[in-house]
């Protein structure tokens, strides 16, 4: 395990976000053994004008106009900073060239920012870890100079158009010079090693601890009145990782189930049929600490993901606290389920889905619980950061 070293981390999501981060998880497990510093990255300019009730595009402009402190203290050996030099949107333009060029100016603002803290925290001889910022952490490699970089994949974003206009070219550039490449899916390391032979999997690190025993916790108000089976789900409720058409499959053809799906929801499941049927409940988003109360009195949890190029390499750690609780889960049948082996049940298509649902629901609950629970354990932080640490290891003294 690394100890006793400076640690910078950034990404693509601050730490203010709303839902839970493998970015933070990673920083918090870092600083038990080290002095951490997590950058939550600036707002672009439009977002200013255009995103103002956003609550971390609030957060970021009080900062800019020195309203809240840039810092936070989490805990001994965490510290947050907030950037606050914004930057240019860029991913409208398609000369090439001039991207690249603003994008450098981008970078340069931000590591000023980054420079400011680190040098405020007196950090030296610091490993930078950078979570999938392909673009804003482009060139900070050689602006901020650290002793060793690590960029950390854990979504095959590319595949994405917003990402994979530019990010087609530019994250295999990001991936070659940096100094090793971590990613939580075998999938991603395959990707990560066609441009650099120093790309690893590390596993996927999951805080299991507060849904041990959640069905013992007080069941939420608003699926208090609700008749069972509840059929659950907890997480980001977009079209780019879950499958509408499934969901509306399976509530329309089992009536007397109700589905719960807690998170915030894309435009794609507002204006989705699903909402005019009387089975489905969408809870809305709710605090990280509040999720296993939902999970606990969950008959069956689900992971009904869509096939794309994005859930393709993706490690769906909710399944490890659906397990956590001991509870029967259900999930599309992805590169990424296999590593559950028989402690869940996946499903290729619509019917299968249905026939596990049916078949988990007609199981003794006690049964798989131990086995779940295990392997749910198994896949820890302290695990995954183990093999983060051989990794700095091996190629920093190489």
């Amino acid at each position: 395990m690394i100890r006793n070293r400076d640690i910078v981390v950034f990404g693509l999501q601050p730490w203010d976000i709303a839902i839970g981060s493998n970015c933070k998880d990673m920083a918090l497990e870092l600083s038990k053994h080290n002095r951490v510093l997590y950058i939550n990255q600036p707002a672009d300019i439009t977002a200013y004008w255009f995103r103002k009730n956003d609550p971390i595009v609030k957060n970021r402009l009080e900062v800019k106009k020195g309203k809240r402190s840039p810092w936070e203290v989490v805990n001994q050996n965490l510290t947050v900073f907030s950037a606050s030099n914004a930057v240019m949107p860029l991913n409208w333009m398609n000369w090439k060239g001039m991207h690249r060029m603003i994008n450098k100016w981008n970078n340069s603002r931000f590591a000023s920012n980054v420079k400011e803290a680190i040098a405020q925290m007196g950090f030296r001889n610091y490993i930078l870890i950078n979570d999938s910022s392909m673009f804003t952490g482009f060139h900070m490699k050689e602006m901020l100079n650290p002793a060793f970089t690590l960029y950390y994949i854990r979504d095959f974003l590319t595949s994405q158009p917003f990402f994979g206009k530019h990010g087609k070219s530019m994250e295999p550039q990001l991936i070659r010079k940096s100094d090793a490449v971590i990613t939580n899916s075998k999938f991603l390391e395959k990707y990560a090693q066609q441009f650099n032979d120093k790309a690893h999997y590390i596993g996927q690190g999951c805080d299991t601890t507060p849904y041990l025993n959640c069905d013992t916790l007080d069941i939420p108000e608003d699926i208090r009145f609700m008749k069972k089976p509840i059929i659950g789900y907890t997480g980001n409720i977009t079209s780019k990782r879950l499958d509408p058409d499934l969901l509306y499959f399976l509530a329309e053809q089992r009536p007397e189930w109700n589905f719960v799906f807690v998170g915030p929801m894309d435009d794609v499941f507002k204006s989705h049929a699903i909402q005019h049927l009387r089975n489905v409940y969408f809870i809305g988003s709710r605090k990280p600490e509040q999720l296993p109360a939902y999970v606990g009195h969950f008959d069956v949890c689900i992971n009904p993901q869509v096939l794309n190029d994005l859930t393709v390499g993706n490690y769906p750690r909710k399944i490890d606290e659906y397990l956590a609780a001991g509870k029967p889960v259900v999930a599309t049948e992805t590169e990424a389920t296999g590593i559950f082996a028989d402690t869940i049940y996946t499903a290729k298509n619509h019917q299968e889905f249905l026939n596990a649902v049916e078949k988990s629901l007609q199981e003794n609950p006690n049964e798989k619980r131990a086995a779940r629970v295990e392997m749910a354990m198994s896949h820890s932080w302290e695990a995954s950061i183990g093999e983060l640490s051989k990794i700095v290891e091996h190629y920093e003294h190489a």
